[in-house]
């Protein structure tokens, strides 16, 4: 899909973010972006969804952000976005918790962004 690989190149993810959060956009670093592989919309809806998740570190080097994109290919909006949007989050946060060793758990801020493709506002 089209708009998924032009959100993978680094200066359209910055201009998006720009878009829609220009504070947090410049205090990032896209030099260092991250693209993590692996998808979490459900079964039921990989037909009409696709996502991309990455990671952005501070450009001071305090930790870093978690960029979640929702492609949408609906003729429609759904109602249940946000509780939908809100299940893939929690499942981001989830993996990270499993994949963490000991200590403290970290669980790095998601800025989620749903790219909706329909007519309709």
């Amino acid at each position: 899909m089209a708009v998924r690989r032009l959100f993978q190149q680094p200066q359209h993810l910055r201009a998006l973010l720009q878009l829609c959060h220009p504070e947090l956009a410049t205090r990032l670093d896209f030099r260092r972006v991250e693209l993590i592989e692996r998808s979490f919309v459900s079964e039921e809806y990989r037909q009409r969804e696709a996502d991309l998740l990455f990671r952005l570190p501070h450009r001071d080097d305090h930790g870093a952000v978690l960029v979640y994109i929702l492609l949408e290919h609906q003729s429609q909006a759904d109602r249940w976005m946000p509780l939908r949007l809100l299940s893939y989050m929690l499942a981001i946060w989830d993996e990270q918790r499993r994949r963490q060793r000991r200590g403290a758990p970290r669980l790095a801020p998601i800025i989620p962004l749903v790219f909706y493709t329909g007519k309709r506002k």
